[in-house]
This record gives structure tokens, C-alpha cells and sequence, in this order.
């Protein structure tokens, strides 16, 4: 905003809190002139970078000079209490999907999210056969696999869509299941996804997860081959679970 020849006061008199989310390497700078002004600093912590090599020093700084920290799920505020002693305020992922009747009876499968977590697919590609697969950004190089979607000899690119929020929901309108896998380390991940499959109509395959569990009566939660069996085998009562998965998620909406 400088660079274009605007003057900058992050609180001009007005603003009692900035808050920072995914601290960038600027973040410091900006968050000690905005104390210098009067403003609170609050930061919003949600990926457990809090060791990294290069992002560490950052988060660590953050925390330093926020008054408060948030946190998505109880996890990751233990984490980071663990490394700096403040207690983190828990405040979790709402939900965004429109609200869609259960369509949960049938084969199709759908997997979305991140690009650099499509491998959490690949130890379950045998029992996966015809998933979509809800990413970005597209492969730059025209016919040419894309390395996170065509690794270790698994290639996801049949049956790729680029992710927009638009295809994202239209992809959950026309799947039956959503496969959320989980992997070891990451047990900080909030159940975003899982809110917004059940939102929107679908029935959930998730790994064992410490956000996954309160959803144990309406979503299957555990090894996902054996899910997958499970839900074939009581295809009939996957959509009365997703009916009674979002009303208990209401807990979960923007305004809650």
C-alpha cells in the first residue's frame, strides 16, 4: 500500500485488536507497530510449523508478541503451550457448505483438499477405484503427470478436477462418500472437511483422528478399506446418518 502512495496506521484510533492468521515474514514488523499504536495482538495459529526450521522462529516471535493466541482444535493449543507456556483460546472451524438433503446411497467417491495431501491417498488406492480427486493448481505441462499426483507409481490424474470453491461443491452435490484419510503427525488438522462432506450431503470415511472423534456414531471413523466395506454392506442407513450428523454440526456454524 506504501508502494502505491497510501498512508498506512494499522489503528488510526480505531482498532483495538489486529489479528494476524498464518503468519508471513512480515508479520513481526507489521504486529510491533501495530502494539505501538494501542492495538492488541491476537494470532491464529492452525498448522504445527511451531518446529520448523524456517517458519519456527517466526511462529515463536508471533507468539512472543500476541496478548492472545487462537487455536483451531484442543490439539494444537496443547502444542503450543508445550513450546511457549500461553494457554490458547479454542476456536473451531465453522462449517461453509449450503446445507444439502443426504445423498449417501451409492458408490461414488471423492476426495479433496490440498494438493501436497493427495499422497495420503495412496496406501488406500487399492480400495479407491474410481474416486475423484479435488485439487489444485492444474499441471502446468500439458499431458505430463503431476508430481503429487502421479508418485510412487500412483497416478490420481483420471479422475483430477481443479479445485474452486465452486467445484468443490459441486463435486460434493454429485458423490455418494468422502474419503478423509489421516496421517501420523497431523493429528492438529480440524474436521473442516468433514463438516462441509456432511453439510453437504455426503457420508464420511475418515481415518482415526483426535477432530474426528466426536463424530464416531455418524461418520465411520478408523481403517478406511474397512469402512468402505462397512458402508457397502449398510449402503440403507448411510443417509439417515448424514441427516443426524448435520444437526449435531449445527454446533459448527459461522454463527456459533
Amino acid at each position: 500500500l506504501r508502494k502505491l502512495g497510501h498512508e498506512v496506521c494499522i489503528n488510526n484510533g480505531e482498532a483495538d485488536i489486529a489479528v494476524f492468521s498464518q503468519p508471513m515474514a512480515n508479520a513481526p514488523e507489521i504486529a510491533v507497530g501495530a502494539k505501538e499504536q494501542g492495538a492488541k495482538i491476537f494470532t491464529d495459529i492452525c498448522d504445527d510449523h511451531l518446529t520448523h526450521p524456517l517458519l519456527g522462529p517466526l511462529y515463536s516471535k508471533m507468539i512472543e508478541l500476541s496478548d492472545q493466541i487462537i487455536c483451531p482444535t484442543a490439539n494444537m493449543a496443547e502444542r503450543v503451550y508445550r513450546v511457549s507456556g500461553k494457554t490458547p483460546v479454542v476456536v473451531p472451524d465453522p462449517y461453509e457448505e449450503a446445507l444439502q438433503e443426504p445423498h449417501a446411497n451409492g458408490e461414488k467417491l471423492l476426495w479433496f483438499g490440498h494438493i501436497v495431501n493427495v499422497k495420503d491417498l495412496q496406501p488406500w488406492k487399492p480400495a479407491l477405484n474410481g474416486i475423484r480427486i479435488c485439487t489444485g493448481p492444474k499441471p502446468q505441462v500439458k499431458d505430463k503427470p503431476h508430481k503429487h499426483l502421479s508418485t510412487n507409481g500412483n497416478n490420481w490424474q483420471d479422475n483430477y478436477i481443479e479445485w474452486t470453491p465452486q467445484a468443490q461443491t459441486e463435486e460434493l452435490s454429485n458423490a455418494n462418500i468422502v474419503v478423509i484419510p489421516n496421517r501420523r503427525g497431523a493429528e492438529y488438522k480440524t474436521p473442516n472437511r468433514l463438516l462441509n462432506s456432511v453439510r453437504a450431503g455426503c457420508f464420511v470415511l475418515a481415518g482415526g483422528s483426535p477432530s474426528h472423534d466426536e463424530f464416531r456414531k455418524m461418520v465411520w471413523v478408523g481403517d478406511l478399506k474397512a469402512g468402505l466395506d462397512w458402508a457397502r454392506a449398510f449402503r440403507d442407513e448411510l443417509s439417515d446418518r448424514v441427516k443426524e450428523a448435520q444437526s449435531y454440526i449445527e454446533k459448527y456454524s459461522p454463527e456459533a
